[in-house]
């Protein structure tokens, strides 16, 4: 993965965690360490984004025992161009274990392809099963799903949904694009709640608009049903039609082919590494 790729797709996961980080807790920098941190009990919210490249052991010390202060699980983010081998060892020594390798994929706006995602997936003429999209006023519903597809603290949904469901769009989301990113975030129904959603993240990097898909997930009892592939090329398609050069993603191993039919190329792994009272 390019530099460029990577300082992107760090970019795209900092965007999205500052985004909660105005509705809760404290973002933090310190030289190269980026964090935010919460009494909210999830790791993904007590999470080190960034910890620099030449980043010695006692500041890893003093930040994984800040980390654990409140008593909260904490993650920690170790980037491929980050020097691995000599953090790990750190991490481990105060506590942190190795949990998941997610993978980081980008694509080029002219490579994606929408059409071809589309192909031979689950499409229902119920109006129930159209993918709609998310508002204020489905904020409970849409935290509702989040605790229930992602398992995460009800008071953690709080503050994602919140996050993700604030901003109106304008006809021409860019146009903001030097104030603030722009969020937008569909579903999936039955029975009047979310079985399915993704939220997308349109921002400006320089001069370069880019894109970054936030939170894919499917209910367990509704997946193998398209309805992820369905909301990834919405997703892509609202990105498109709005302007962007480069979409970025981070998948679990699960998904990672959808990326990849979609005209992804995989481009590495971040490794999360969690610590648990």
């Amino acid at each position: 993965m390019g530099s460029l790729d990577l300082l992107r797709a760090r970019l795209v996961v900092q965007t999205g965690i500052k985004a909660q980080a105005q509705l809760a807790g404290l973002w933090q920098q310190w030289g190269d360490l980026i964090w935010w941190q919460t009494d909210l009990g999830a790791v993904a919210a007590n999470l080190v984004l960034h910890s620099g490249f030449q980043v010695e052991s006692v500041q890893v010390q003093r930040l994984a025992a800040l980390m654990k202060w409140q008593q909260r699980p904490a993650g920690w983010l170790v980037w491929p161009d980050q020097a691995a081998e000599y953090l790990q060892p750190a991490l481990v020594a105060n506590g942190f274990y190795h949990c998941e390798n997610i993978r980081l994929l980008s694509a080029a706006a002219e490579k994606l392809s929408i059409k071809k995602l589309s192909k031979n997936i689950f499409i229902s003429h119920e109006p129930e099963n159209i993918i709609q999209p998310l508002g204020l006023n489905q904020q409970y519903l849409f935290s509702e799903f989040l605790v229930n597809c992602h398992a995460i603290p009800n008071s953690f949904a709080h503050v994602v949904a919140e996050a993700f469901l604030a901003q109106k769009l304008t006809e021409s989301p860019a146009i903001n694009l030097d104030y603030a990113p722009v969020f937008s975030s569909w579903a999936v129904y039955q029975a009047g709640k979310p079985v399915a959603s993704i939220t997308a993240c349109l921002l400006k990097d320089k001069s370069q608009l880019i894109g970054g898909l936030l939170w894919l997930g499917t209910l367990a009892e509704w997946r193998r049903m398209g309805f992820a592939r369905q909301l990834t090329a919405h997703a892509c398609g609202w990105l498109l039609a709005n302007g962007v050069n480069f979409v970025y993603v981070q998948s679990s191993r699960a998904a990672i082919q959808l990326y990849l039919d979609l005209g992804f190329r995989e481009n590495g792994n971040l490794e999360l590494w969690n610590w648990w009272p």
